[in-house]
């Protein structure tokens, strides 16, 4: 099954949160996980996030992103997202970083 994945559920696999067994299913083989390229400037920012905050080290911040980057994602070009993303916030209330994941889905017809 196709999924679009976002950073704040991909961090789950790493910092335990609300929600971590639903995340980790993610993870059993079963799924097919797809991403804007958005996806990794964005996990490296929550990342960086927590090390600022004292929630990691450096050094943990640092393997957590060399494991994000390993996992089997496929990642997307903004490009042909774009025109949706925008035409999709500037009609709601929803920013272009987050149309961008709903475009991609779209674009790939993963069912909601």
């Amino acid at each position: 099954m196709m999924v679009v994945l976002d950073a704040s559920v991909a961090i789950k696999w790493y910092i335990k949160e609300k929600n971590l067994f639903e995340a980790e299913k993610l993870l059993n083989g079963y799924y097919e996980l797809h991403a804007p390229e958005l996806i990794l400037p964005e996990f490296g920012s929550i990342v960086w996030k927590k090390v600022r905050r004292n929630e990691l080290t450096s050094e943990e911040g640092s393997s957590i992103i060399k494991s994000f980057s390993r996992q089997n994602v496929t990642y997307h070009s903004h490009k042909p997202l774009v025109t949706a993303s925008y035409i999709g916030a500037d009609l709601s209330a929803q920013t272009v970083y987050d149309w961008s994941y709903l475009a991609l889905a779209v674009s790939l017809s993963v069912p909601s």
